[in-house]
């Protein structure tokens, strides 16, 4: 295998935790999974002002990378990022003795089967209920045969875009030629030996040979050798169907069927092509497919006019007169240049960037996880007869919400103008500031309407305790001495404070 690096590839799933109910219990059990693994280590960062001993950081090279990266982002993004042990995010690494440079991420499709060495996996678990799984690895020009080659952007294509998908969009059968949009299969083998493997062909094949399918397919499914990844080391299930076993967890992908992809690409003559897109139909075709993660010559845009438009809008042209271009969209995060002109290109990538749209995949997720829980819960009960439990519910997500707002969710992270603007380009195109602003006003509203609901229930109860009062404290309020009628002025009081409330609360309900 060569050693040079053609391009790097960052997978990203994010995942939602439980998705019917908001429960810290299920975030503590998911932590305390991890911390008894015995091949998941924990790789929080524990010292806010020192570069600490951790699996993350195992050399100096990267105790560089960490210092520079730790210095780009303010500081109350931080603790989103390393921990620090404040609970916003837990991380956790597979061994780097069996991954770093030693596992393989394999993606046959056809007669190729492409190769991506491994140089971490991760898991990083937020308060907020929603994870992320993360391979990175890289090309390094040969395929699994150590002949055919990938290092061309068309190779980089078919590895982001088979890489990414986890689950079939459609189920191949005969009828339509065994059009299958996934890889045929998709493996992870550690530098221990041990391979986890999906096989999406040979399951069509067996479901197209069954009379029925609806007993053999989970509508849920992801592919299998993520789960058995977050199951190695433990004896825990990870399943993407609703479970009441202890010794389960029910994740859900949390956008759709596909990985988010973080792409560089070292190749100089490639960038200085794309950056003249505008000047060749074939050049534009070529960079849509690249950057809206579509396989080489599966194009998802029909429309001239359309591809023209949607470049313009995600394509980051700051350095393209420097030979560098960078992209945006909802799929990915692409990155092109020539690093032997700007060394500093790759590492900016592969920690600042990426890290960046972790960020936002974690709020992005994070919304998704909001919206279907407020959706549950304002469609559960009429709001004029809401129950106590699901008002203690809604109360709970709006403080939920504001936790998340106050430690996750961030309209700037950086000073840098680059990276202020890329960032702005991933709340943009990932809708987050839109569906952010949504939640907030319709979690407003059906807060307003419990407060109100329970505002209405203790008027009614109050004018009931009023009442009460009133009938047993008026014949208390005088009594004979000395064959004369004297007062008890407490009694009257409280008699007077009892009517006082009752006339108060009949007016408020009559409002209402």
């Amino acid at each position: 295998m060569e050693d040079r690096v053609y391009s790097y590839h960052t997978f990203i799933l994010p995942f939602i935790l439980d998705n019917n109910r908001l429960d810290a219990r299920a975030v503590n059990a998911l932590i305390k999974c991890f911390d008894e693994n015995t091949m998941w280590i924990n790789s929080d960062i524990s010292d806010e002002f020192r570069i600490a001993e951790n699996e993350r950081i195992r050399s100096k090279d990267d105790e560089y990378l960490f210092y520079q990266e730790y210095h780009y982002f303010h500081p109350y993004v931080r603790k989103a990022l390393y921990g620090f042990g404040d609970g916003i995010v837990h991380l956790y690494t597979l061994k780097p003795e069996i991954v770093k440079n030693k596992a393989h991420y394999y993606i046959r499709k056809g007669g190729d089967e492409y190769d991506l060495l491994l140089s971490s996996m991760q898991i990083r678990i937020f308060n907020s209920e929603v994870g992320l799984f993360i391979m990175e690895g890289e090309n390094r020009g040969l395929q699994r045969d150590g002949v055919r080659r990938q290092d061309s952007v068309e190779a980089v294509k078919n590895i982001n875009d088979y890489g990414r998908r986890i689950a079939m969009p459609l189920i191949p059968n005969s009828g339509n030629g065994f059009t299958n949009l996934c890889a045929d299969s998709l493996s992870v083998l550690l530098g221990n030996g041990v391979e986890f493997r999906s096989d999406y062909m040979d399951f069509a094949q067996y479901l197209d040979s069954e009379e029925r399918i609806g007993s053999k397919v989970l509508l849920t499914h992801i592919a299998g050798f993520v789960k058995r990844l977050l199951e190695y080391g433990n004896d825990y299930k990870f399943l993407t169907c609703s479970t009441t076993s202890p010794d389960s967890f029910y994740i859900l992908p949390a956008i759709d069927d596909r990985m988010y992809v973080d792409c560089w690409i070292s190749d100089g003559a490639a960038a200085a092509a794309f950056s003249r897109w505008e000047e060749d139909e074939s050049v534009r075709d070529s960079l849509y497919e690249l950057l809206f993660i579509d396989h080489s010559g599966g194009m998802s845009c029909g429309s001239d006019s359309m591809r023209d438009r949607l470049l313009e809008k995600h394509i980051y042209d700051r350095w393209s007169e420097d030979g560098n271009i960078y992209s945006v969209t909802a799929q990915g995060l692409i990155g092109i240049g020539d690093p032997a002109r700007h060394p500093y290109l790759v590492p900016n990538f592969l920690t600042i960037y990426v890290q960046m749209s972790c960020l936002c995949l974690v709020q992005r997720a994070s919304l998704i996880h909001f919206n279907q829980l407020t959706s549950i819960l304002s469609s559960s009960e009429k709001s004029r007869n809401i129950k106590m439990p699901t008002i203690s519910k809604i109360m709970n997500l709006q403080e939920s919400f504001i936790a998340f707002e106050s430690q996750l969710s961030f309209s700037d992270v950086t000073s840098q103008e680059q990276g202020t603007e890329l960032y702005d380009m991933m709340l943009e195109h990932m809708m987050i500031t839109r569906d952010r602003d949504s939640l907030k006003e319709t979690l407003s509203a059906l807060y307003d309407a419990s407060y109100i609901n329970l505002d209405y229930r203790l008027s009614r109860w109050g004018g009931v305790f009023a009442v009460v009062t009133s009938i047993f404290t008026l014949p208390q309020i005088v009594y004979m001495e000395d064959g004369a009628l004297r007062l008890r002025p407490w009694y009257l009081m409280l008699w007077l404070l009892a009517a006082a409330a009752f006339a108060v609360m009949a007016c408020r309900g009559r409002r209402k």
